[in-house]
């Protein structure tokens, strides 16, 4: 009896077995693909070798340190559903890594304007209904290459040692670098014309090109500041525009270096928007609505050396 008993159980295990290898067998692996998007994507990019991560946390950090060096693509993996480390909002991302700040004139809203496009494909690998892996492919371009970043910071130092800004005030720095930016570009388009690149090696760029160049030569010279972008209206019409949030001593002023290089005309310095206070400013600039709580901070009168600057 007992011998019976043996042999039906190795029976059934067997075919329990031959069960769960014809049910393996039958069980299609299928991949799908979703991407999400920042901006169109334009050339090709390089696949990078994939990066294991294990939490939203870290891969926010990984593609942190990717824009750092500007590398344009990185692969990232995790084992099984990925939507917590990924959910689909590039923005969302964006934001989040540059929120970062390790107190650095590279990152934080350097970072972030110095992205052109960014996407992020996402690949999920099923077994039947089961997520058995997921990928993320993210590809950015960058306004400034890793080498035009590099001769950026090396400039930069060049010139704050020239203007010799060390030990002076907040405001003796902030007009410092406000006149130097002014006397020594212009504005004009260009490849670069967006990047503090072309501003500072090149001397031409737009008002981003403008803020960027202020945002790193601040922050540089130890003073705190911020890019702020929106809706200008100079008296022709409302433009998209780019401007600067810089604190002098405990008070925050506006400062938008484009508008005191006005065009034409031959060279110009003016410092009609140095320092000045948001109820004067904001009659014809308008930021987005993600700086509303950054513009807060903004006093309301101008500095108070601003009307002897004034001719």
């Amino acid at each position: 009896m007992k011998k019976k008993t043996r042999k039906i159980w190795k029976r059934l295990t067997a075919m329990v077995a031959c069960i769960s290898m014809a049910v393996n067998a039958g069980m299609a692996y299928h991949t799908v693909l979703s991407e999400a998007y920042v901006r169109p994507e334009t050339g090709n990019v390089a696949e990078a070798s994939a990066v294991s991560v294990s939490s939203h946390k870290q891969f926010i950090n990984k593609i942190y340190k990717m824009a750092l060096k500007r590398d344009s693509s990185g692969v990232f993996y995790c084992n099984g559903n990925g939507s917590k480390i990924f959910d689909g909002n590039v923005d969302t991302l964006l934001r989040e890594v540059c929120a970062i700040d390790k107190k650095t004139s590279d990152d934080a809203d350097y970072l972030a304007n110095s992205m052109a496009s960014v996407n992020v494909r996402t690949k999920q690998e099923y077994a039947g209904n089961r997520i058995m892996s997921t990928e993320f492919t993210v590809r950015i371009q960058y306004r400034e290459t890793a080498e035009q970043l590099a001769a950026v910071n090396v400039r930069v130092k060049e010139v704050l040692d020239r203007l010799k800004v060390k030990g002076k005030s907040d405001y003796k720095k902030v007009k410092l670098i406000h006149d130097y930016i002014v006397n020594n570009t212009s504005y004009q388009f260009s490849s670069n014309c967006y990047a503090a690149y072309g501003a500072l090696v090149e001397g031409r760029a737009v008002c981003q090109g403008y803020a960027q160049l202020a945002y790193k030569m601040l922050t540089e010279a130890g003073v705190k500041c911020y890019v702020i972008t929106g809706k200008a209206n100079n008296g022709r019409g409302t433009q998209n525009h780019a401007w600067n949030m810089a604190r002098v001593g405990k008070k925050w002023y506006y400062l938008d270096v484009t508008w005191d290089d006005p065009v034409g005309g031959g060279d110009v310095l003016r410092h009609d928007y140095f320092l000045v206070g948001k109820s004067q400013f904001e009659k014809n600039h308008t930021a987005s609505v993600e700086f509303r709580n950054k513009i807060k901070k903004v006093s309301k009168q101008n500095h108070k050396k601003w009307k002897e600057l004034q001719r």
